[in-house]
């Protein structure tokens, strides 16, 4: 699942992991594990709102993301306008604060 959503232009995946990681490498190889089961209801509630408290706790992670889509944005619109020989004035701003439409917990037996 979360490898189509990985894939999605339209969505943006913001992996945070409890433990140092060197990049893509380990991000592939997390996005590649088989769910083998559920934690216990409480597990649940208390992995997600921890989930939920580091990104209340850490806007300017989903901010910088944010700005990075805006200025990506802001470059494809110049591009397209200059190969259409078209003037005028644009700009791109994100909306902030980020919506956050979903938080998964993923907690791998072995990677």
């Amino acid at each position: 699942m979360l490898q189509r959503l990985a894939k999605d232009p339209e969505r943006h995946l913001l992996l945070l992991t409890a433990t140092p990681h060197s990049g893509d490498e380990d991000t592939e190889s997390l996005l590649e594990c088989q769910p083998t089961g559920n934690l216990p209801r409480e597990a649940i509630h208390r992995e997600v709102a921890q989930a939920l408290d580091f990104l209340q706790a850490h806007p300017q992670r989903l901010e910088a993301l944010a700005q990075s889509r805006a200025q990506a944005l802001l470059a494809d619109h110049r591009r397209v306008r200059e190969a259409a020989r078209d003037v005028g004035q644009y700009s791109v701003a994100p909306c902030l604060p980020v919506d956050v439409i979903g938080v998964y917990v993923l907690l791998p037996d072995t990677l």
